[in-house]
């Protein structure tokens, strides 16, 4: 009679189940674990379909944008978490969708909006379930548009707060890494040009391109020679042709050492190891 009873109350349970269409969810978890995005977006649309009104309708958009933004459809997976955020404002998966909408902007480039969700949800949410969260990733939104003394000061308030948080290992290598951006010396375009203008190719070496710059010094070389060769040979063809060839590269040489310059300042570097960085824990 007992096992009779716990087989009746393990039937009941899964049918419950089916009739909530939990399983549906289930799986698609299932398929996202896996990487299977398009699976797991066709089994939370099975469920919003079937479920209108289901307990769980609102994780089943945070899932679905979660497929999306695995995907690489941003635009769709921001719809998602915006629908979410919007209808269930108050709920875990609501907030969720607000918080979610930053991450998936900051990573693709939108970094004055991801700026503003954060920003939202640490004015409106104080006690929210994902406080702590848009707290770090406002500090990272500073860093990437290169507000980096905001950044610093905010990453200290988050210490402050959250002293054994979750981010904590984070938020020390992130403050080391806005350190080291601050304190990188640039380099001077009117240095680098005057550098290969001179010998073609130290403008490269100037801004640490050192094979681009041996590159740039060989080649001119070269053709400097086969002028040199023509002239020995009085080849005037050889000599007028390997001279305009040289012009473009000697000219080339010196263009491009301003824009290697221009590039070495630049934080293109710094702000795709921040956003590596999230990538990884998103």
């Amino acid at each position: 009679m007992k096992y009779l009873t716990i087989i009746i109350f393990l039937f009941s349970f899964s049918s419950f189940a089916a009739a909530s269409g939990g399983h549906l969810l289930d799986t698609a978890y299932l398929h996202l674990e896996k990487g299977e995005y398009y699976n797991t977006i066709t089994e939370t649309m099975r469920y919003r379909y079937l479920y209108p009104s289901g307990e769980r309708y609102s994780e089943s958009l945070m899932l679905e944008g979660r497929a999306y933004a695995g995907g690489g459809d941003a635009g769709r997976a921001i719809a998602l978490f915006q629908e979410s955020y919007r209808t269930y404002p108050d709920s875990y998966y609501g907030q969720q969708g607000l918080l979610y909408l930053g991450l998936v902007r900051l990573i693709n480039g939108s970094t004055a909006f991801a700026l503003n969700n954060f920003q939202e949800y640490n004015f409106i949410y104080k006690e929210g379930y994902f406080y702590e969260d848009s707290l770090f990733y406002l500090c990272a939104a500073r860093a990437l548009s290169e507000q980096y003394n905001e950044a610093q000061s905010l990453l200290e308030y988050y210490k402050d707060i959250f002293p054994e948080g979750n981010y904590i290992e984070r938020a020390d290598a992130l403050s080391a890494m806005i350190k080291d951006e601050q304190e990188r010396p640039a380099k001077s375009p009117f240095i680098a040009a005057l550098s290969s203008a001179i010998v073609p190719g130290l403008g490269y070496v100037y801004t640490e391109k050192y094979l681009l710059g041996l590159f740039s010094f060989a080649t001119n070389g070269l053709l400097v020679y086969m002028i040199y060769d023509g002239y020995r040979k009085k080849n005037e063809f050889q000599m007028i042709f390997f001279s305009i060839i040289e012009l473009s590269f000697y000219n080339y040489a010196i263009i491009g050492s301003i824009q290697s310059a221009h590039e070495y300042n630049d934080s293109a570097s710094f702000k795709r190891e921040v956003i590596m960085g999230i990538k990884k824990t998103f």
